[in-house]
């Protein structure tokens, strides 16, 4: 990474971080403990070994498959922290802008890593970096059912591996000549070089990783980063995700699984990347003990869009201005087939997209037809001239308007739901300042005027006699509720 250059009487400009890469099994299972601090066993010594497990859907067997990550070490380092990850992402940002992967050695300064993950450039932070490449060269990792291998389009049922073979850290600060490579290196071992090497590697905004305060918000960040590429919704199990995908120290309590993860969720929000969403909404009970969670990436539009072949529809319109709208119809179906086609429409094919835009509108027609040409290599794969699309602007049509209506039911469902748990949050914050103001006037009052209150309350409502309801709760509300309406 090139050094910023300073200008006299001008700050040095901030480098930008924001063209980071992940590897995909990386993003998708931590390769370290949640906590930043060693964990110890009973008897006080580092732990050497943990595992984690989750599930995948195989669409082959059409069965759950599981799968489990477990991560060994010597207990003299002890297992790799969320620092020693967000090392590897400093590395890979140094291995794309230096070889492009090209080269399973990485040349690198300790000073260019502390600049990216925003360290002190200090003794203590080189301290810290050996520290962090001892325990990377002492990480064996077992992936079972986990790795996904991209070459051969599959998981590895059983594979181990490691993700540093060999280092060298130089502390020396001597200057050396701007086209010496830096002495520090690592050496990833062969096959994660490989893995970076065939492109199994995704996107990744360092700027906004290590802006994160919590390690579990920077590992939720990594995981969600890479499943919104598919779709701008990921639901999945509630304890695959947390303790499989997050690292969270496994447990039977689900309340307690909600609430390790909350923070994460709350940061991420609070940085524009998740859509903010009700605990209803989130958390989603399916049985007894199990659950699932749901994230929608913020700015997404909820309304599911049209699958989309042709250009958008304000891009071909854009490029046919000046030109009918029933040209620019045709001209955009074609366009759908081969890009940068741009046929001259004869005289039959304007007369019926003349009927299209009547009955669609100019924009309508023209935003149908992505689906028009999905449905037509689905069941029409060689008709490939505009006469043979007709019938199927009206299906297209149908099915956009289906959609439409089923997202405007799915946000209208939504909307209750947010508003039924509001009023029961509004009503319970009332019960509780109640509670909170009527229950010590309550205690306050002497044995008499108790029993008497409570002799008022049985006469109009017997049924709070029973042993079991006469010192619940609702009998205690409807006491304190004859103390406030007694006069004076």
């Amino acid at each position: 990474m090139a050094e910023p250059t300073e200008q006299p009487g001008h700050a040095a400009p901030r480098e930008s971080y924001a063209d980071g890469r992940d590897e995909m099994n990386l993003a998708d299972f931590p390769i370290s403990v949640l906590r930043r601090q060693q964990p110890l066993d009973e008897q006080g010594r580092k732990l050497d070994q943990v595992v984690y497990e989750s599930s995948s859907y195989d669409p082959v067997t059409r069965r759950r498959v599981p799968q489990r990550v477990t991560l060994t070490t010597s207990s003299r380092y002890g297992l790799p922290t969320p620092a020693d990850e967000n090392v590897v992402l400093a590395l890979l940002l140094t291995a794309k802008r230096s070889s492009g992967f090209n080269d399973p050695r990485v040349h690198f300064s300790p000073h260019q890593l502390f600049r990216v993950m925003k360290w002190a450039t200090n003794g203590r932070s080189y301290d810290r970096l050996g520290d962090v490449l001892r325990r990377l060269k002492s990480l064996t990792i077992l992936y079972e059912n986990a790795w996904w291998d991209a070459s051969g389009r599959r998981y590895e049922a059983e594979f181990a591996t490691g993700i540093v073979s060999e280092y060298l850290l130089v502390k020396s600060r001597i200057r050396r000549k701007a086209a010496d490579l830096p002495p520090s290196y690592v050496h990833w071992s062969p096959r994660f070089a490989t893995s970076l090497a065939v492109g199994n590697l995704k996107k990744l905004d360092l700027d906004r990783l290590f802006a994160l305060d919590l390690p579990t918000s920077q590992r939720l960040y990594r995981f969600l980063d890479k499943r919104f590429y598919l779709a701008p919704v990921v639901e999945l199990d509630l304890r695959d995700l947390a303790c499989g995908h997050l690292g969270v120290v496994a447990t039977p309590n689900v309340a307690e699984l909600k609430r390790r993860i909350a923070p994460a969720v709350a940061e991420l929000e609070g940085i524009g990347f998740l859509e903010p969403a009700a605990a209803g909404e989130r958390f989603l009970k399916i049985k007894k003990g199990t659950w699932r969670v749901r994230f929608r990436r913020a700015g997404s539009v909820k309304a599911e869009p049209p699958a989309a072949v042709a250009p958008p529809p304000s891009r071909a319109l854009a490029a046919s201005a000046g030109r009918s709208a029933e040209r620019a119809l045709v001209v955009a179906f074609y366009r759908a087939w081969t890009p940068d086609f741009e046929p001259e429409p004869t005289a039959p094919e304007l007369a019926r997209a003349r009927d299209l835009v009547a009955r669609h509108g100019a924009a309508g027609a023209v935003a149908l037809v992505g689906p028009v040409v999905v449905l037509l290599r689905s069941k029409f794969p060689a008709a490939k001239r505009f006469g043979a699309s007709l019938p199927y602007f009206e299906d297209a049509a149908k099915a956009v308007q289906e959609r439409a209506s089923r997202a405007a039911l799915d946000d209208s469902a939504a909307r209750r739901r947010h508003a039924e748990r509001a009023e029961a949050d509004r009503r319970h914050d009332l019960d509780a300042a109640f509670l909170a103001e009527w229950s010590p006037r309550w205690d306050a009052l002497s044995e008499p005027d108790r029993a008497a209150l409570v002799a008022d309350v049985l006469r109009d409502h017997p049924y709070l006699a029973r042993p079991l309801l006469r010192d619940s709760r609702v009998a205690t509300r409807f006491y304190l509720e004859a103390l406030a309406l007694r006069p004076g």
